[in-house]
């Protein structure tokens, strides 16, 4: 039962990191159209909630799966997976700390 309640908080908080970064992909072929003015005033006024609440998703969602992953260490199939998603996730938050956040400030 644990197992479960950690599997699915991991995919509760790993969908919405998923689907604002896919929000933001179907976005970029508009928004690279866009000049300076425009771009920062976009970004300014319609992504405040997409912080807040993708910072808590995917901290969680990293946090989550590190759990997940110490309780599936005994060698299974999905143990694999659990890693790769775990490293996916975090390698995501990396970039974001790397590349967007520097572009953002």
């Amino acid at each position: 039962m644990l197992l479960r309640i950690w599997r699915f908080a991991a995919i509760y908080l790993a969908a919405p990191t998923l689907s604002l970064t896919f929000c933001h992909l179907l976005e970029m072929p508009r928004k690279m159209r866009y000049g300076e003015g425009l771009y920062m005033a976009v970004q300014h006024s319609l992504y405040p909630y997409f912080a807040w609440v993708g910072a808590f998703a995917e901290v969680g969602a990293v946090a989550c799966l590190v759990v997940l992953f110490i309780l599936l260490r005994n060698g299974r199939a999905v143990f694999h997976l659990t890693l790769a998603a775990t490293l996916c996730i975090a390698a995501g938050l990396g970039v974001w700390f790397a590349v967007v956040s520097l572009a953002n400030a």
